[in-house]
């Protein structure tokens, strides 16, 4: 089976405060507030449920051929009615709201029945005995909700009706917290922190070859300051193409920089005196080495690098139709500002969405497949609409230089795009922010 690769196009690295040991937090000032006409708990239970469930009915589908993956050849495969085939790929494509996957979802009789016929059909056991898992705990939450799935489905779309800043959204208030405690903390142990780190990425199809897509990225690591005993700063690109066809890009410098000539330093975006960098490259991977001026180790430093990725199957035509970019946290930092530029036919035909997942070498195959390293988290993607002229951010003063420099470079008119935006306030340490972009057409016939 083919697999998507997680495309990871910058490494997050730290903030800029003064380090010091953190201070302890009452307890009772990071508990969810509970809404009045809501059951937070159940609707918690509901999101890691769905998000199970989704993860291992994705799994099922994905080894049928993909052929088999539209509504009326399933149904054919498995022998199963066509609407439980059309409500589990529904979910499937909700899967990373947990509550909207349960909300698409047949019953639970509806899912046995999916679950049965995979089995007779010969699919590997353990993919079988995985999902009748996650359907147990779909059942036993229904029966904490008096055994009505009627009853479970009306809690979760009053919560999902809910406008944001209202009642009921103490939890999000209490995860910004507990991130800023986590933050502190690791801050003091690792001996590195950073105000804002930024990941701009721009995704197209190649001009003349629909059948592939190019990347590029800027990254700018915003007030960073390293103690002498710190983590070293490093900015990481991987899974990009070899470059075998030499008449597209494979990774390759974004701008020619004075300052470095391996690592393509956005000289105009970068602190003076400049940080020193230095690169070593693996087979399918680069990473940047980013040192402070020595008389100034001491002084918060901002630096920006901006490179060309690679080109790669357009993933509307491969058999695993999901792309994904992915930002991950190797250092604390304040703020992540995480945007993502899609081409603006591959903005109509996809869905976006948002997960941070622990990292572990599997999500760079699926990282839907990998519920059981999802975090907790309450981000969300925000469209921007077309172009860079919402490109502004307060978490850096050159967010919007930087995004039109990156167009700029590559001379890809920006009012071609389409603007999603991730903004993480303390984003986890050690956890991947994964975008996601799914180009499933599986609803039709």
């Amino acid at each position: 089976m083919a697999l998507s690769p997680l495309l990871i196009v910058g490494r997050i690295e730290s903030k800029a405060m003064p380090l010091s040991t953190p201070t302890v937090r009452n307890p009772k000032t990071v508990q969810p507030l509970l809404a009045p006409d809501v059951d937070h708990e159940v609707i918690e239970r509901a999101g890691a449920v769905g998000r199970r469930l989704a993860g291992e009915l994705r799994a099922v589908v994905n080894a049928l051929p993909s052929d088999d993956r539209r509504i009326r050849a399933m149904a054919s495969r498995l022998g199963v009615n066509r609407n439980i085939c059309q409500r589990v790929l529904k979910a499937i494509r909700a899967g990373q709201d947990g509550s909207n996957t349960l909300l698409a979802l047949p019953g639970v009789e509806g899912l046995l029945k999916f679950s049965r016929a995979a089995s007779r059909c010969g699919f590997q056991p353990g993919k079988i005995e995985s999902l009748e898992a996650a359907i147990e705990q779909f059942a036993s939450l229904i029966q904490e909700c008096g055994g009505s799935h009627a009853r479970l489905q009306t809690l979760l779309e009053t919560a999902s009706r809910r406008p944001v800043g209202v009642a009921g959204d103490g939890a999000s208030s209490s995860q910004v917290a507990i991130r800023e405690y986590l933050f502190e903390g690791t801050s003091a142990m690792l001996g590195s922190a950073m105000d804002a780190h930024a990941l701009i990425t721009a995704i197209r199809p190649v001009p003349g070859d629909a059948a592939r897509v190019e990347v590029a990225g800027l990254t700018g690591f915003v007030g960073q300051r390293l103690q002498p005993n710190a983590q070293p700063l490093t900015v990481a690109y991987s899974n990009f193409s070899s470059g075998t066809d030499a008449s597209l890009p494979g990774y390759q410098e974004l701008v020619q920089s004075e300052l470095s000539h391996d690592a393509s330093m956005v000289d105009e975006l970068c602190s003076q005196p400049a940080p020193k960098v230095t690169s070593r490259r693996g087979k399918n991977s680069i990473v940047h080495m980013i040192d402070p001026a020595p008389a100034d180790r001491k002084t918060p430093f901002t630096v920006a690098i901006g490179n060309r990725v690679g080109v790669m199957d357009n993933p509307a035509l491969n058999d695993l139709k999901v792309f994904n970019v992915a930002a991950r946290i190797r250092n604390p930092t304040r703020r992540l500002i995480f945007d993502v530029y899609l081409h603006r036919s591959l903005a109509a035909a996809s869905v976006p969405s948002i997960a941070a997942f622990l990292w572990h070498p599997a999500l760079s195959e699926d990282p839907a497949e990998s519920w059981h390293e999802r975090l907790p988290d309450d981000n969300h993607v925000a469209i921007l609409g077309r172009g860079v002229h919402n490109a502004a951010s307060d978490a850096w003063d050159k967010h919007a230089d930087a995004t039109q420099r990156l167009f700029r470079s590559l001379n890809w008119p920006p009012d071609e795009y389409v603007a999603h935006r991730i903004d993480v306030a303390y984003p986890i340490w050690g956890a991947w922010y994964v975008f996601s972009a799914d180009f499933h057409t599986d609803f039709e016939p």
